[in-house]
This record gives structure tokens, sequence and C-alpha cells, in this order.
């Protein structure tokens, strides 16, 4: 960098001589034009470059910008910036008015950027905010915010703000690839297909368009057009990370786990920052059943996004099946902490704290469910057993049981619904209903060939017969 500097002086103090020379009316001559220094001027020359090179140095350590790039505003969009330097470029630019009107919004954008990359978000929600609220027709602010809603997994927040910017700019791809992607986590699979192909009709030559798509199709099983997709996109991107990524996801689904795994590989051997691919690696361990890696995977996948549901959510039941009852219902609350409205895993930390005995918060689990969705069969059967059978008398509500049961035979017919609405009828008294109820259960678990089921609700039978109501511990020891 020092001779790049000395280059640069030489050139400037030649030109300064050769100045001298045409103001003083001195004959030019081919050696005067490429003027050769002294050795002593050399010297000199070389220690202003190394003491210009410290100020430098200084410079990038302070975050301050220096004049030889050029003006702030372009130093502020030049990406081979070092990050802090671009950053105060950008902030020297709008304060000093130092930029265009047009400008000023890919200005902001920037600084909004920086703070993302520094991961201060809630800074560059505010600055995101300012922009748009400064500049309410600058589609591009409204994707950054978008995407930042999108890391934070602000879903809801995100699709709002990419519906602004087709609105403003309705041939925009970024915004239906990025809406397209986040109905697809939602499950929304008609409008994310709807999107997807906007997408890739806006620009057919973006791979990872095509391999989301891809992604998509697989989940529906529609596999020959997954197919079709992602070695389109793996034609157009052969060593993109993230899309091999994604052909990891679509072997996954199609059931190559291996296949899977060799992408999975290959695409953090590029970029091991890729969340995704961690947790899609640590799906298909699990579908091996080896599920000490999986929770490994899991691991890399909240070390990089912590507050990823799935990943929280996979963790526990991975957990669970090694038997780690304890560890698998913090990683079901940490699910729930992340995503308030994730149904199934309230569920499931629901039936791990039943077969613990702790009906208690079990209840709450389910309750949690039925806020939800109030139709679910599964909670209101799970919810009528404990609140007919525990031994807890507190939690004890045989009325209310019975009432849930009603709704849920209006619901489901299965054998289980009709031996937890026996169970409701016992703990009310109703001892004729409930031996009616049970040979109901008992005929339906005949039906579909279920012995284990049968032995059990014929000893629940026998209690009722006897005029005893049933508890659930019994069932349980």
């Amino acid at each position: 960098m020092m001779q790049i500097l000395y280059s640069m002086i030489s050139k400037k103090v030649n030109k300064f001589l050769l100045q001298i020379k045409n103001d003083s009316r001195l004959e030019k001559t081919a050696c005067e034009e490429t003027h050769i220094f002294s050795p002593e001027l050399s010297t000199l020359l070389k220690r202003i470059a190394s003491v210009l090179l410290f100020s430098v140095l200084l410079s990038f350590r302070s975050g301050a910008a220096f004049a030889d790039l050029g003006s702030a505003a372009d130093q502020c969009r030049d990406k081979n910036l070092y990050p802090k330097v671009r950053y105060a470029a950008c902030n020297k630019a709008l304060n000093s008015g130092d930029v265009l009107t047009e400008d000023a919004p890919s200005i902001h954008l920037q600084i909004a950027r920086y703070h993302e990359e520094q991961k201060r978000f809630d800074v560059a929600l505010e600055v995101y905010d300012r922009l748009i609220s400064t500049f309410p027709h600058y589609a591009l602010g409204y994707i950054g915010r978008g995407q930042l809603h999108l890391r934070r997994r602000e879903h809801d927040l995100a699709i709002n703000d990419l519906a602004e910017a087709i609105r403003l700019d309705p041939e925009l791809q970024i915004a239906y690839f990025l809406r397209g992607s986040i109905y697809h986590v939602q499950g929304l699979r008609e409008k994310s297909l709807s999107d997807l192909n906007e997408a890739v009709r806006l620009n057919p030559n973006d791979a990872r368009s095509h391999s989301t798509r891809a992604v998509l199709l697989a989940d529906i099983g529609q596999y020959d057009a997954a197919t079709s997709d992602i070695e389109h996109a793996i034609d157009l991107a052969p060593d993109d990370a993230f899309v091999r990524g994604e052909r990891g996801a679509v072997f996954r689904r199609k059931g190559n786990l291996d296949e899977a795994i060799k992408d999975f590989e290959f695409a953090l051997s590029k970029d091991p920052t890729l969340a995704f691919v961690y947790f899609e690696r640590g799906t298909a361990y699990a579908r091996k059943n080896d599920y000490e890696q999986a929770i490994i995977d899991f691991d890399q996948t909240l070390k990089l996004n912590p507050n990823d549901d799935l990943a929280h959510y996979n963790k526990a039941v991975s957990l669970e099946a090694l038997g780690k009852t304890n560890a698998a219902l913090q990683s079901y609350g940490q699910a729930v902490s992340a995503n308030p409205r994730f149904k199934e895993a309230f569920y499931n930390k629901a039936i791990l704290l039943w077969q613990k005995g702790l009906h208690s918060g079990a209840v709450n689990e389910f309750e949690a469910v039925l806020g939800l969705a109030p139709n679910s069969p599964r909670a209101l059967n799970g919810l009528v057993w404990i609140l007919s059978s525990t031994r807890d008398a507190t939690i004890r509500n045989g009325p209310r049981a019975v009432r849930l049961a009603h709704k849920l035979l209006k619901l489901s017919d299965i054998a289980e619904d009709h031996a937890a609405y026996a169970a409701a009828l016992a703990e009310t008294g109703d001892f004729p209903g409930a031996i009616e109820e049970q040979q109901k259960a008992i005929n339906k678990s005949t039906v579909v060939g279920r012995p284990a089921m049968i032995e059990a609700f014929s000893r629940m039978l026998v209690l009722f017969k006897a005029n005893r109501p049933y508890r659930l511990e019994e069932f349980e020891n």
C-alpha cells in the first residue's frame, strides 16, 4: 500500500514541478516530462507516504472517511470499503448535505443495513421507520424493513411491508420471492406458489426462486415438478450454497436422506452461516434415528437463529426420543416462547407433562391449544381425561369434562373419545351412561384390532360396573 501512495504522490509532485517549468517558460523535454527524482527527493517522498499510510490506518480504525476515495456519498455506496468507514461516510453525506435528494433514500438504506450487520436490530428498525416516513414511495425501503422483520421472524409485519413494496413496484421480483418464502413457512402453500411463480416469471434466471419453489413443490408431493425445478436451479448456479442446500431439502422430502446429507455438507462447506441447512440436516438425521447428531445440528441452527421455533421443537422431539424428558420440556417451552401460536409444541408439552404425572401443567398446555384451536379433538380429548380422572381433586371437574366431551364427540368418533366421555360420566356419578359409552369404546377398539386398548378399556368397564370412577394413575401404572 505504501508503494501505491508513493506512486500517487510522485505523480502529483512531478505534475507540480512541470507546472512550475511551464509558468517559468522553461523549455520542456521528454526527460523533464517524465521527471526522475533525485535519491534525496525519493527518500523524502517515501517518508511522506509512510506518514500518510499511518494516517489511513488511523482513519480505518476510527471509522473516518478519506477524501481520496471520492465524496462521502460515493464512499457510502462503495461495498469494498470497511463497513465502519462506509457507515461514517453515510452519516457524513446526510449531515453535510453531500447527497442529491434522489440519493438520500439509498443512503438511509445503507445505514440501516450497517446496523443490521452489527446485529443492532432495534436501531436498524428505527432507521427503516424514519426512511419510510420520509420517503413513503421508496419501495426498497419496505423491502429492507420487510427483510428485517423476516430475520426477526415477525412474519405478518414482513408480509405487510412486502405487499406495500409490490404495490409501489409490481415488477419488483425480490418482493415476490421473499413473500412467497414466508407464505411457505406459514403453510400457506397456494399463496406461496403464486408468489414464487411470479418471481420466476419476472426473473427466469434467478436460481434461488427456482430452488425455493422446488422445495414447496416437494412439500405438496409434486416430486417430478420439484426435481425439474431444482435441477434447473443447479444448472443456473451449481456452486451456490443456498441452492445446494435447497436441493438437499428436496432430497430429504423424497426420502433420499443420504443424498440430502451430501448436499447439506457441500452447502455448509461453502457457507457455514446457513441456518436452514443445519435445520434440514438435523431433520434428516432425526429421520435416520440419529438423534444425537440431529440435536447437534439443531443447536447450531439455534446458535445462528435463537428464535427458530421449529428448531426448538425438533430438538425437543429428538430429546424426547432419547428419553431426556426434562430437557425436552425445556425445548418445547422455548418453542412456544419463540412462537406463542405453535399449537403442536403446546400439545406435545401437554402430553409429556401428562406422562410425567404433572396434570396441572398438562391442563394449562391443553388450554393453550384450545385457545388457539377451539375445535382441536386431541386437546379436547386430553383435557376431558384429566378433568375427569386425575387424583388431584383440585383439578377434577366432572361437569366441565362432560360438556367438553359432548363437543368432542361432535368432532371425532374414535374409541379414545368414547372412553374419555365414559370417564367423565363416571366422575359425575352417571355410571349407566359410563358403562354404555365404555362398551362403545371397546367395540370400536375391536373393529380396528387394538388388543392392548381393549384390555385397558375392559379394566375401566369393570370399575364402572362397580360404581367406581376411573383414575388416570391406575391406567398409567
